[in-house]
This record gives C-alpha cells, sequence and structure tokens, in this order.
C-alpha cells in the first residue's frame, strides 16, 4: 500500500514538472481575450447580446490581457459598419501580465435579421498584427417607414491596385420621409476624396460620387463622408466606404 501510494505520488510529480517545462512562454508583445475563441477564423472574440429591437443599442467591454514579454501596442480599432458599430474608446499600451479593455456600441436599424458585426484590431505583434472581434446576436421588429437609406452600405471599392490613379464608385441616398431631403454640405473624411452629388429624383434620392486619389492608404481603411442635411430629425447622414492596398503583395 505505502509503494503504491509513493508511486502514485512520484507520478503526480512528475505531472507537474512537465506540465510547467511545457508551458506557453511568448517572446514579443501579445494579446490574449477572455473567452477566446479558435474556429472563427481571425475572430478572436465574440460577444452574443441575444435579441435586440429595432432602434436599440447595446454596449460592451472585450476584456483582454498581454502575456508576452514585450509591451503590447493596439495602434487602431476599425469598425465594418462605422454607422451602426461605434468604437468607444479602448486602451492603446499595455504592458507584459496586464489588461485593458475595447468597448463597442451597436446601435440597431435595419430589416429583421441576423447580426455579425466584425471590429478589426490592428496591433505591434509580429506576423499576426490584425486581428478581430465580434459583436453577434438576432435584429427584431420592422425598421420605421420614415427614413434615410444608404445604399450599398457601406461602400466596396475592393482592392486598388499600385497602378490605379483614381478610382470612381457611387452611392444612392434614399428619402423615405414625406417631407424632401436636401444636402446642404458634403464633408468629406480629407482631401484625397473627392465627392459631389447628382440628383435622381428632387427631395426623393441623391446620387453621391466618390472618387479617390493616389497615394492610397496602405491596408485594410475604413473611412467616412459626413452629409449635412435640412432634417432636424438626421440632420447628419454617414457614407461609409471600405478600400484595401498593399502593394507590396
Amino acid at each position: 500500500m505505502i509503494n503504491y501510494i509513493m508511486n502514485k505520488g512520484i507520478f503526480l510529480l512528475f505531472l507537474i514538472l512537465i506540465t510547467l517545462t511545457c508551458g506557453e512562454k511568448i517572446e514579443g508583445p501579445a494579446i490574449r481575450f477572455d473567452n477566446e475563441v479558435s474556429d472563427l477564423g481571425d475572430v478572436k472574440a465574440v460577444y452574443n447580446f441575444g435579441e435586440i429591437k429595432n432602434g436599440g443599442t447595446v454596449s460592451h467591454s472585450f476584456s483582454y490581457f498581454n502575456p508576452g514579454s514585450d509591451t503590447l501596442v493596439i495602434k487602431n480599432v476599425l469598425s465594418t459598419c462605422p454607422s451602426c458599430t461605434i468604437v468607444e474608446e479602448y486602451d492603446q499600451i499595455i504592458a507584459p501580465g496586464k489588461k485593458g479593455k475595447i468597448r463597442v456600441t451597436y446601435k440597431a436599424k435595419g430589416v429583421t435579421r441576423p447580426v455579425h458585426q466584425k471590429i478589426y484590431i490592428t496591433t505591434n505583434i509580429p506576423d499576426g498584427n490584425r486581428i478581430a472581434i465580434m459583436l453577434k446576436g438576432n435584429l427584431i421588429g420592422k425598421e420605421k417607414t420614415d427614413t434615410i437609406k444608404v445604399v450599398p452600405h457601406p461602400l466596396n471599392f475592393g482592392r486598388l491596385e499600385p497602378t490605379d490613379s483614381i478610382r470612381d464608385c457611387s452611392v444612392r441616398v434614399k428619402n423615405f420621409f414625406e417631407k424632401p431631403l436636401f444636402i446642404a454640405d458634403i464633408i468629406p473624411p480629407h482631401q484625397k476624396t473627392e465627392v459631389w452629388v447628382e440628383t435622381a429624383v428632387e427631395g426623393r434620392e441623391y446620387i453621391i460620387h466618390i472618387r479617390l486619389h493616389f497615394p492610397f492608404k496602405k491596408g485594410k481603411n475604413i473611412e467616412t463622408i459626413t452629409l449635412k442635411t435640412n432634417f432636424e430629425e438626421q440632420s447628419e447622414i454617414l457614407v461609409p466606404y471600405v478600400y484595401s492596398f498593399n502593394p507590396e503583395e
């Protein structure tokens, strides 16, 4: 009996030593999320908010820590739908062993559908500096008839090439209010984006032409054009667009 207990104790000690020896050791900066997932590609964390009604909002803070040996730097956090999923705040500098958070808010608007909103995070981690987190749930209830729609939303320019000097695309702004809509001013994100308005149906529908000029910003980019209107209910219309530019590939 005594030999059995001693042998069992030695075996357990051996397992502990093996576990300590084979423990993960991460050189450089790293990021690990609470309740991290590993089967969704570039998505590392998911928050399922269940069901939300049209017009409602839901907020969540994604918690993470740095298990690496160097300081983690969060360079940028971008939503794929800037008008519906807003990045409110996030910790940028996380020392080894310390924690941080990214707080996002989802504003429900649209037809009844499943919601899968990605937020992309750019870090200083070598060979893995871009990852994603996701808000997931279901949008229920009918959208109000009185609304303004931007189609498509967001506008996707696709992949730009080094040989492209300019790239043109357009979206349609549709007014479903009874009173007419007029666009009073256009605010592009920067001088390299040229924007002009064409009237399709006076007061009802407008075509927003967008022209991007070289040089383009490297990586995957999300920009937003702001349209000022005559409406008190919706004094601003946000027109998001995305594009990618990777000249070294």
